[in-house]
């Protein structure tokens, strides 16, 4: 998932009340510290995408720094900006042992609005990045042996008599796979999305969302870079070979 909705220059966000400290821009920024944050307990925040767009995917991931700052969330899409009756409403679980919660509609809806409503989990509502959008599956599954790491960036520093001082910071996770034997189509599917993100736009990715994960160190699922474009290598006549390096935006 690659083209968000939510981050186009076109997309306005609207809410009912708004700390300013942590406003609604902070949702179209990857960095999950830079959060929007209510003066209310619960709240709705809406997006117009400016014209009819075309959905099949939400996402939403926890903050850097308190975790969830919401519990389920209410989802609906509507043609117009009222929200008596919306044409599409659905329930957005989270598992505050996980760190991201989506959705993945079987087949996509076109509205031009869309809301979502949610309840702290302590004193305000909060919300960290968020997805709206299309979601991008390649034709062929990862091929075996990619390879998975979290790295922590936690600061270590030593006195002259031998005492740790110890900066804590968050672990990243990052990854890298390869995806053989493309067809042309395939291939030119992963060129524009490379090409549209380069490494410095963010990407959604979920490996094997229909898998039973207990928590967020089993589901390789996340907010990601592109460590560098997309190379393609022709291995035969219309087919080819990619590897895809992943480091997480935090």
């Amino acid at each position: 998932m690659y083209y968000n909705l939510v981050n186009q220059d076109v997309t306005n966000i609207s809410c009912t009340s708004e700390n300013v400290s942590y406003p609604l821009s902070n949702l179209k920024h990857p960095f999950s510290s830079k959060v929007f944050r209510s003066t209310a307990t619960s709240d709705s925040v809406v997006f117009d995408f400016g014209s009819v767009q075309s959905v099949d995917s939400i996402a939403v991931r926890s903050t850097y720094q308190s975790g969830w700052g919401h519990g389920d969330l209410t989802i609906e899409a509507n043609g117009t900006d009222e929200w008596s009756s919306p044409a599409y409403t659905s329930t957005l679980s989270v598992d505050v042992n996980k760190d991201i919660a989506f959705t993945l509609l079987e087949t996509a809806v076109n509205y031009r609005f869309w809301r979502i409503t949610g309840t702290d989990l302590s004193n305000v509502f909060e919300l960290s990045s968020v997805f709206i959008g299309l979601m991008l599956m390649p034709e062929r599954n990862i091929d075996f042996n990619w390879s998975f790491d979290s790295k922590d960036l936690s600061k270590i520093k030593y006195n002259r008599y031998g005492q740790k001082f110890i900066d804590v910071i968050a672990s990243t996770k990052s990854m890298t796979a390869s995806i053989k034997l493309l067809s042309s189509t395939g291939m030119k599917d992963l060129l524009e999305m490379s090409e549209y993100l380069g490494t410095t736009k963010d990407l959604w990715v979920i490996v094997d969302n229909d898998a039973s994960f207990s928590d967020s160190k089993e589901l390789f699922a996340g907010q990601f870079y592109l460590k560098k474009k997309l190379k393609f290598i022709n291995i035969s006549f219309g087919l080819y070979n990619t590897t895809i390096g992943l480091g997480e935006c935090i």
